[in-house]
């Protein structure tokens, strides 16, 4: 889990605050509280380190808005691309075999590349269930006990 710049800087002023006001103002054996300076700086430390995340975290946004719309316009320019080339092939094909035209190259049944003609109907691929005798509840065909009460199948 990330934390926010934010939270880097207002923990760094509350403990540079307080260390600082615990220096200057509460003295030990009538001087300055000498190890509270290292509070003092280890809150600074984290004002810089917040501010720094801030900054990083707006460059980084800024790229990210940058190659979104880099991506957007090259797939533009791709599916600009793919049309014009689909629509010359359409034409071209049309005009010089006089055959009907399609845009895949492989045979409309193909059983490798899933291109079935539009009437045929997928086969329904459903799994195998055994119905639980106390709660009705659907299990699988291997399963040895309900998964919803525990009931016994096999």
């Amino acid at each position: 889990m990330k934390i926010h710049g934010l939270a880097y800087i207002i923990i760094g002023i509350f403990v540079a605050a307080v260390s600082g006001y615990v220096y200057k103002y509460i003295p030990k054996n009538n001087e300055p509280n000498t190890s509270m300076a290292i509070f003092f700086f280890v809150g600074i430390i984290f004002i810089v380190v917040g501010f720094a995340k801030l900054f990083l975290r707006k460059i980084d946004r800024e790229s990210d808005e940058n190659m979104q719309s880099i991506i957007a316009e090259r797939h533009k320019h791709t599916l600009e691309k793919h049309h014009i080339h689909k629509t010359v092939d359409h034409h071209t094909t049309a005009q010089t075999h006089n055959q009907p035209t399609h845009t895949s190259h492989y045979s409309q049944t193909h059983p490798y590349h899933g291109i079935h003609p539009p009437n045929a109907q997928q086969p329904s691929h459903h799994l195998s269930i055994i119905l639980c005798k106390k709660c009705n509840n659907h299990n699988p065909i291997n399963a040895n006990y309900c998964h919803k009460c525990g009931y016994r199948l096999k």
